[in-house]
């Protein structure tokens, strides 16, 4: 810690959030911030490499130097390059570059970002010839990790003191998971809700008052085949009978 300026603690809560405290050691000022999609190099298999003492070119978008924007960005943009930057002169320091931190600031919040630098042309000549030919003689080859960092507070101590600046569009995680929770609950509710609602729908529909034309086109009151064909029948069975008491009477008058 001897001749340390500024410092990078990162905080572990409930094993789930992580924090990232910022500072300038030992009179301040400090910032904490939450650290969110974090994906590390092995997870996402990336390519890209650098020295381990190499120095490293720092990025930071328009954004930081927008006028319109409040002076924590400029603060935040200071504490970056003190932190993230190779002092003048340090004696295990290289005399190249060969990659880029880039800091972004998108939808209230800084994204991190680590790139190689790969310089695919020998010399300047060939690099002239790489660009007439519409090559780019230099490329950027992903390192990682990723992050994005949402500002929380940001204090005039190292690690703590009077709050300069807070952030109005932070949400705490534990109230974005109780959000959460709280809608998923609400599931078995609306269904029950619309189980009553169909209820007291299928309620209405019976007590609907029956419509006086309804009997009009009733098909009950329609001829059917089958009532002619029992008449016809009963009809045939009448006049048998007629003729069976006919042929009795016959007979009783030839006996006499």
């Amino acid at each position: 810690m001897k001749s340390c300026q500024t410092t990078l603690y990162f905080e572990v809560r409930k094993r789930r959030d992580l924090y990232l405290w910022l500072s300038a050691t030992p009179t301040g000022p400090s910032i904490k911030f939450h650290v969110v999609n974090v994906h590390t190099m092995d997870e996402l298999r990336l390519t890209g490499n650098c020295l381990h003492s190499s120095r490293p070119i720092l990025s930071f978008d328009a954004s930081f130097d927008n006028e319109t924007n409040a002076s924590h960005l400029r603060l935040i943009r200071e504490l970056f390059a003190t932190s993230f930057g190779t002092p003048y002169g340090h004696p295990k320091s290289q005399p190249f570059h060969d990659h880029v931190i880039s800091f972004s600031y998108v939808d209230n919040k800084i994204w991190f970002r680590h790139y190689q630098i790969k310089d695919n042309a020998i010399d300047a000549k060939a690099a002239a010839k790489m660009l007439s030919q519409g090559e780019q003689p230099v490329e950027l080859i992903e390192i990682g990790p990723r992050f994005v960092l949402d500002i929380i507070r940001i204090f005039n101590g190292s690690m703590g003191g009077q709050t300069i600046y807070t952030n109005p569009n932070y949400l705490p995680p534990n109230l974005l998971r109780f959000e959460y929770l709280r809608n998923k609950g609400t599931t078995y509710a609306n269904r029950k809700l619309q189980d009553y609602q169909r209820q007291d729908r299928s309620e209405d529909l019976s007590n609907i008052p029956k419509n006086p034309l309804d009997d009009v086109f009733n098909d009950n009151d329609l001829p059917n085949e089958n009532d002619d064909e029992e008449e016809d029948d009963e009809n045939e069975e009448v006049f048998d009978d007629d003729e069976e008491e006919d042929d009795d009477d016959e007979g009783e008058e030839d006996d006499e």
